[in-house]
């Protein structure tokens, strides 16, 4: 389990081997794979491929994950086996 304390600012496509949390926002244009959980405030990213996903906003072009849980959805293709979300917005 990895964790960081503020923002993950992707400047590449990034895999984590375990799960990861992070303490803050993670943004960037770039591919973020998780082969664990991945747990954090907000999330704006092109694709996110995780276990399962924790986040108060999510705002990708890709999800695939197990278990979704979120306030906020927007993206494009969502494939996950459950999806918790107070709104979603499929673009």
């Amino acid at each position: 389990m990895e964790y960081i304390k503020g923002n993950l600012i992707l400047k590449k496509d990034t895999t984590f081997e375990g799960s990861l949390v992070v303490r803050g926002n993670i943004t960037g244009n770039f591919d973020l794979r998780v082969r664990g959980d991945l747990t954090a405030e907000d999330i704006t990213a092109r694709n996110i491929t995780a276990r399962n996903i924790t986040a108060g906003d999510i705002d990708v072009y890709d999800i695939d994950a197990y278990d979704i849980d979120a306030h906020n959805i927007d993206a494009h293709n969502i494939d996950a086996h459950h999806i918790d979300a107070k709104s979603l917005i499929f673009k």
